[in-house]
């Protein structure tokens, strides 16, 4: 099965990681991004959940160590059907601390 995944382009995106792994993982039902330096200038993983407009679930990591591993390993497992919930587990058993919360509250 073929890997399904977009990279994102623009002046403040940068399409891969320095392992050379895109950035954006995306498919009908959730997109997935590494941030190597997010707002607070570390990097995390966030994502949201696209198919569920009334409570927008979303996550993103909390620690720093092993983020590049955690994304490898995402990004080795992603499909064109993993779902909101299989990208949170598949990062949790990456060893990553995630936290996910309704975007609507």
């Amino acid at each position: 099965m073929a890997k399904t995944f977009k990279t994102v382009s623009g002046p403040k995106a940068k399409p891969t990681t320095k392992a050379g792994l895109p950035t954006v993982l995306e498919n009908d039902a959730v997109r997935v991004e590494f941030r190597p330096k997010a707002y607070h200038g570390k990097p995390d993983i966030t994502g949201d959940h696209k198919l569920d407009k009334f409570n927008e679930p979303r996550f993103f990591t909390k620690n720093v160590r092993g983020l590049d591993k955690q994304w490898a390993h995402l990004v080795a497992h992603f499909r064109s059907t993993t779902s909101y919930r299989e990208v949170i587990s598949l990062l949790t058993d990456a060893g990553a601390k995630v936290h996910d919360y309704c975007a609507m509250d």
